[in-house]
């Protein structure tokens, strides 16, 4: 079964914006720039009530892009919500219904990269619908 994060790291990595820098959880020390982090959130859980035979639940993830140059971090964050507007995921297991894009940001981090620069932060929160057969 490929596994919603699975298939979300995967589409994130075929991305040109972030040169396959693409992580679950955090990023490896000393990583170059631009880079993207997923973050699996807590989900609600499932919803049993649209039929006997199926299941929705919802997968929320945040979508942390980091960089030294504004611009490119907005771009790149432009990228990830077009990407999943438009284009369902393919898991084996269960259907992804729908994409829901919730806030995004670009702001200024209080940190600096490694070579003095600063760097700038973008989030976008997305919730994944899904429904799964129930046995």
């Amino acid at each position: 079964m490929i596994s919603v994060t699975k298939a979300i790291l995967t589409r994130m990595r075929a991305l040109a914006a972030f040169g396959g820098r693409v992580y679950f959880s955090t990023a490896p020390a000393g990583v170059g720039m631009p880079y993207l982090v997923v973050h699996e959130q807590d989900s609600p859980g499932p919803d049993y009530s649209t039929s006997a035979a199926s299941a929705d639940e919802m997968y929320p993830y945040l979508f942390s892009g980091f960089g030294t140059d504004a611009a490119v971090v907005e771009g790149a964050m432009a990228d990830v919500r077009a990407d999943v507007e438009g284009t369902l995921l393919a898991l084996d297991s269960g259907t992804h219904l729908a994409a829901y894009v919730g806030s995004s940001s670009v702001t200024q981090d209080p940190d600096r990269s490694e070579d003095g620069k600063e760097v700038w932060h973008g989030t976008t929160v997305i919730e994944f619908l899904v429904s799964r057969a129930l046995v």
